[in-house]
């Protein structure tokens, strides 16, 4: 009778509250349904495509693991360096094309670049291989174990720098006889450096009756004439500007001022000037002239003139100078666009003499070159997208096969010029090419 009475108070006690235990269970499996939704929402979906080699270096008592990647680069290895760099940069564009197309950009932002890992895309790994004997129910197995015993990882440029190497080693000293007075080293220069050393003809190899000139609506004279910083940061700025706006991310649109602020450990002032940039509002322009400053940081050695960029306070009219060139330029690249390209580099193109350099945008059939001078191009403007566009031409990307034209947009001018390539003689490609670049 008790248990009777038990089992019959229980079955009232759940008939009564069998509804609120079900909505607390219903409540529950919502709860964990929507914190699973988040957590996959949140998820970084990038995975950086690294390049692994392995070497299987069973039996050896000593080996270096540099001996072993220069074996592989002088059997074709570094064509396969090659494409797998193209691949990375599909990927890179593949994800900011995804970043673009988020609502959560900026938080897909700071997940990029805390996956990517480009100075150590390579990775050369060193294996053996031991057999190893196990006894299982009376049976002997066997199997093989793999440990790794070494692990060397680099960026391309090292890689590429290796492989020059190895195709041009250096000629052995002569310990008898005494360097001459007259023999100089190899100098090594950036695109700008090297073109400053170069003499031209009276007019430069491409003068002004050979290019296209084309004036667009309203140029200098509706612009602010006093600007309180100095030219060139305004350019890097318009230029890094052009580049967000025109649907490169953050980082990769800042990728050279970020390694700036590096060189002198301000990267997370610079981090936080990158997320306070929203658009073309006042505080986003400041935050990206304060970030261009670090620009000069990265493209030469020396500090000596360092000043902190929250030093930097632009004024008011320079600010709706640079919002205007950066809305002149999305209006020409809908004009002459669409961009595919910008911040290009040229690896596989650079050599002994020059070493580093980078563009600035790429159309299907146009090599464009940025400048917010008050001046029109000069010779060593033309020479600098010359030597770009042959530098590229040898590089590892296909894409400059289809440039036919080197030009130059100036947004403070809102004026573009543009050159024909086919007008280019043999003899100047080859003289670019040997005696400019070193090819």
């Amino acid at each position: 009778m008790e248990i009777d009475k038990i089992t019959n108070d229980f079955n009232h006690l759940f008939e009564q509250n069998s509804s609120r235990i079900l909505i607390i269970a219903v409540s529950i499996i919502l709860l964990l349904t929507v914190v699973n939704i988040i957590r996959y929402i949140l998820r970084c979906p990038f995975e950086y495509p690294y390049f692994i080699r392995y070497f299987d270096v069973t039996g050896k008592k000593k080996f270096d693991v540099y001996d072993m990647i220069d074996i592989f680069l002088d059997n074709e290895g570094f064509e396969e360096i090659k494409r797998h760099s193209r691949h990375i940069k599909d990927w890179e564009e593949q994800c900011q094309n995804k970043i673009y197309r988020s609502i959560l950009r900026r938080y897909r932002h700071k997940q990029f670049q805390k996956i990517n890992d480009s100075e150590n895309a390579y990775q050369f790994i060193c294996f053996t291989t031991e057999i190893v004997y196990e006894y299982k129910n009376l049976k002997k197995i066997t199997y093989t174990e793999f440990k790794k015993i070494r692990i060397c990882s680099c960026n391309y440029d090292y890689l590429q720098q290796r492989d020059q190497k190895l195709k041009n080693p250096k000629p052995k000293k002569n310990m008898n006889t005494n360097k001459s007075r007259g023999s100089e080293q190899t100098m090594r220069y950036t695109v700008t450096e090297r073109v400053k050393t170069i003499k031209q003809p009276r007019g430069g190899f491409i003068n002004s009756k050979n290019y296209e000139t084309i004036p667009l609506e309203n140029g200098i004279e509706s612009l602010h004439p006093q600007e309180s910083l100095h030219a060139t940061v305004i350019g890097i700025a318009v230029d890094y500007m052009t580049r967000y706006m025109t649907g490169t991310s953050l980082e990769n649109a800042f990728e050279v001022s970020l390694k700036g602020a590096r060189n002198i450990n301000e990267f997370d002032t610079a981090i936080e000037l990158l997320h306070n940039i929203q658009g073309l509002d006042d505080y986003s322009i400041t935050c990206a002239i304060r970030l261009a400053a670090y620009d000069v940081y990265y493209r030469t050695a020396s500090y000596r003139n360092y000043q902190s960029v929250n030093n930097i306070f632009p004024s008011s009219d320079t600010i709706e100078n640079l919002r205007v060139m950066v809305q002149r330029s999305m209006d020409f690249f809908d004009k002459y666009g669409p961009k595919i390209k910008d911040g290009i580099t040229f690896e596989g193109g650079y050599t002994n003499i020059i070493v580093k350099g980078d563009g600035d945008f790429m159309t299907n059939d146009t090599l464009w070159d940025f400048k917010t001078s008050k001046n029109k191009p000069n010779k060593d403007h033309w020479l600098q997208l010359l030597i770009y566009w042959r530098m590229g031409m040898h590089s590892i990307h296909p894409e400059f096969s289809n440039i036919k034209y080197i030009g130059i947009y100036n947004p403070r001018l809102n004026c573009v010029y543009r050159y024909n390539l086919s007008k280019l003689s043999k003899e100047l490609i080859e003289f670019i090419d040997k005696d400019v670049i070193g090819y």
